[in-house]
């Protein structure tokens, strides 16, 4: 009998292990098919290099070409993917803690947001002031990516005005 529950338990850990896994992939998967459309979107203008850590304040740096040549500082883009049209809401979401992580570097700091109706919104996050923007605490997914239930986040609202568009 013992021997039953102890191969039951394997079989058991073997399974979450691989649900992990399958997560994990398809995190890496998700996150990678936003920045390389993004590299494919600003390419032509930038040169980016992806941001390995997944818990990192950013997806993505790099230098425009003309600053390059000037050798100023680098800027650093947060990339979100949404799976909805770029019209469906007033304003675009970020959270406040990506916003402070982000501002820690020394840099130029961007959102990048893609939609899936060919537009894109690169927001300059260092010339948006406070009050332009509204804060508040919204209900949402936990991650973007993967369906881990909901939780309060507390949230920066940005005007899409205040956004770059880019077509694709």
């Amino acid at each position: 009998m013992l021997l039953f529950s102890t191969s039951l338990l394997f079989i058991n850990i073997k399974q979450i292990k691989n649900k992990i896994m399958n997560m994990i992939s398809y995190y890496t998967l998700a996150e990678k098919v936003g920045r390389e459309q993004a590299i494919s979107i600003l390419g032509n203008k930038v040169t980016l290099v992806e941001v390995e850590e997944r818990s990192a304040a950013y997806d993505l740096s790099g230098h425009t070409h003309a600053t390059l040549m000037k050798q100023s500082k680098p800027f650093f883009l947060e990339l979100k993917k949404r799976n909805c049209k770029s019209y469906e809401y007033d304003t675009d979401l970020l959270e406040y803690d990506k916003l402070q992580r982000m501002m820690e570097v020394d840099g130029h700091h961007y959102y990048f947001l893609i939609f899936n109706d060919g537009i894109a919104r690169l927001y300059d996050l260092d010339k948006i002031r406070l009050n332009e923007v509204t804060l508040s605490i919204k209900k949402c997914p936990i991650s973007t990516v993967e369906n881990n239930g909901i939780k309060d986040k507390f949230i920066i609202e940005l005007p899409t005005k205040r956004a770059k568009n880019y077509f694709f």
